[in-house]
């Protein structure tokens, strides 16, 4: 991505506060509405408290910009990319020769069914699994390294989490994998966020607290991944608040700008750019440190039928050889490429959607991206 200036002095002087400022008003406007909405169908049932807080929020955003709140970033500073063991990722290595990423994040352990927890080697996985030689070319093609932890299961992970909450064994292990690996941390990819409850939430909390503080201890880092959430109906989706992870032992708080179509349906993009200022305006709400916030963009695509909710990720390659590769346009919403046909969709990213996202990343001041993911994906364009 070509480096770019930004040289209006008008706009530079009210930067992130500006931004802030009109971001909150129109989340405050949207929960009032909200709230108009229902007591107009049940005028007995409206939120006094609720309405309280709207009128908190509407006096703190009168209150004035300080001089801390006036810089912009100029330009993407760090890019990271994750990957994983095994297909259709296995192109991985190369395409991090390609590009010199800042960070690099492979998947080398994950929480499998009863809270297993699996070191996936290369004797296991056809490529992309933990060795030193692997661990080796990570670090060479990187300035910074995280090994990524995954669970894609509420009920796996509380079990995992209860058995660490006991003995500690999984804390152990990975700062032991971290300093040994000598790699600059550890990220937490712990999904199937609507499955938890205020109890795996809470044994959450502990476990980040645990690891960060030993990371920490050993002058290592700690990033966790989170779903995006644009406004505080989204918020209340979910038991996890930014707000308090924010003051954990946490170093980078990656907020995943994908996967729209998951919620929305088949036919929709996988990161609309006009929701992706949403999502990174509210998170920028939430979170006071920007130095924190990393915003997670997709390489990925996708193939569904309309009217249902079956939805196969594709990377760029396994796309190419689908019959509505050729017959994909241009998405006005997302600069992504979609095609139909017989109410069969494919979805997937170039260099122009990919860019366009990176852009709205740096417009919107913030200066750390992570692209999901190497292998079988185009790449970003990064630098002159």
């Amino acid at each position: 991505m070509k480096k770019k200036c930004f040289n209006n002095k008008s706009a530079s002087m009210t930067g992130k506060a500006t931004v802030l400022y009109s971001s909150s008003l129109a989340l405050i406007l949207i929960a009032l509405s909200s709230v108009l909405t229902n007591y107009l169908a049940s005028p007995d049932t409206v939120n006094m408290s609720e309405l309280k807080a709207i009128s908190d929020q509407l006096n703190q955003i009168n209150a004035p910009l300080t001089a801390s709140d006036t810089t912009i970033p100029t330009e993407i500073a760090t890019v990271m990319a994750w990957w994983y063991p095994g297909a259709p990722a296995c192109a991985a290595i190369e395409d991090a020769k390609k590009v010199q990423f800042d960070v690099l994040k492979p998947e080398y352990f994950a929480i499998r069914e009863g809270g297993e927890f699996e070191f996936m080697t290369t004797d296991r996985y056809i490529c992309n699994g933990y060795s030193e030689e692997n661990v080796a070319q990570v670090r060479d093609l990187s300035k910074e390294q995280f090994v990524m932890i995954s669970s894609s299961y509420a009920q796996d992970m509380k079990k995992f989490l209860t058995q660490d909450e006991i003995d500690g064994r999984y804390t152990n292990q990975i700062v032991e994998f971290v300093t040994d690996a000598d790699f600059t941390g550890a990220e937490l990819d712990f999904e199937d966020y609507g499955g938890w409850t205020p109890d795996i939430y809470a044994l959450y909390k502990s476990f980040v607290t645990r690891l960060g503080t030993a990371l920490h201890a050993e002058g290592r880092q700690l990033m966790i991944d989170l779903p995006p959430v644009r406004n505080e109906a989204e918020e209340r989706w979910y038991t996890f608040r930014l707000d308090e992870l924010e003051k954990l032992p946490i170093d980078y708080i990656v907020i995943m700008g994908y996967d729209y179509q998951f919620d929305h349906g088949v036919g929709e993009p996988i990161s609309p750019l006009d929701w992706l200022k949403e999502v990174i305006l509210f998170t920028r709400n939430k979170i006071q440190d920007d130095s924190k916030i990393v915003i997670g963009l997709p390489t990925y695509g996708y193939i569904g039928d309309k009217q249902t909710q079956k939805i196969q990720i594709v990377t760029r390659e396994q796309a190419s050889k689908e019959y509505l590769y050729d017959k994909a346009e241009r998405d006005g919403r997302s600069s992504e490429l979609i095609a139909e046909s017989n109410k069969e969709v494919l979805v997937y990213q170039d260099e122009v959607s990919l860019n366009a996202k990176m852009e709205i990343v740096r417009e919107a001041g913030i200066d750390k991206v992570s692209i999901w993911h190497l292998g079988g994906n185009m790449l970003p364009t990064i630098g002159n």
